[in-house]
């Protein structure tokens, strides 16, 4: 009979037997691996894009964000059903650091290998030969 289950870092589910004193993993039912891949773009945008592959039995993903190179520090900013997401809050022209996890039912993974990212730290420019008329006509 199980008394205990545990979740490493990977997201690989433990069950733990005192009748028989054992510790199996169990692969049946088990959270997703950690996403690979992970890349934020670099004040191409005024927005930053992230992107990760894809990783087989995740349902969904959370994005996490933080102005240091540390997991610990990381909010939660999203969560996405496709490996992308666009952080439109990105303060322009500041360094974030973006990582992800893996999601589906049975829990999530780890934290992925992280990328750092920043929104275009310029506006548009204003439009130019724009004109207006209170000529209007019925």
């Amino acid at each position: 009979m199980p008394v205990t289950v545990a979740v490493d870092a990977n997201g690989d589910v433990y069950v733990g037997d005192t009748g028989n004193n054992t510790i199996r993993r169990d692969v049946s039912d088990s959270a997703p691996a950690m996403p690979t891949g992970v890349s934020a773009s670099d004040g191409a945008f005024f927005w930053v894009a992230v992107s990760w592959n894809s990783v087989t039995n995740a349902t969904g993903y959370t994005v996490w964000r933080s102005t240091a190179n540390d997991t610990n520090s990381a909010g939660q900013l999203g969560s996405s059903a496709s490996a992308s997401y666009n952080d439109l809050t990105a303060p322009f022209g500041v360094t974030n650091y973006y990582w992800i996890k893996a999601t589906n039912a049975v829990g999530a993974s780890g934290f992925s290998s992280g990328d750092s990212g920043y929104a275009a730290d310029t506006p548009p420019a204003a439009p130019t030969g724009v004109t207006a008329s209170t000529n209007l006509t019925d």
